[in-house]
């Protein structure tokens, strides 16, 4: 679903270059959170990634806000099976 909104973004001719460039970047810390296989691990990449909170893009902070945090543990253990 996150793929949706971030590959809209990408095609936009409104978005900069450079806020393309963070919105690939973030996505991937994003991805990276749910490819690991320790659920400790997932955690502190979540905090590593919420620490920098204010420099992601809107798209993505809505995401984390509203899906990724509220269902972290269910969205983590979905991954791995």
């Amino acid at each position: 679903m996150i793929k949706k909104d971030v590959y809209d973004r990408l095609k936009s001719k409104a978005v900069s270059y450079w806020n393309k460039i963070k919105l690939c970047i973030y996505f991937t810390k994003i991805k990276e959170i749910f490819g690991t296989c320790h659920f400790d691990i997932a955690i502190k990449k979540l905090n590593k990634l919420l620490n920098k909170y204010d420099y992601i893009l809107r798209v993505l902070q809505k995401w984390i806000r509203k899906k990724i945090i509220p269902d972290f543990k269910r969205l983590n253990i979905f991954m791995r099976d």
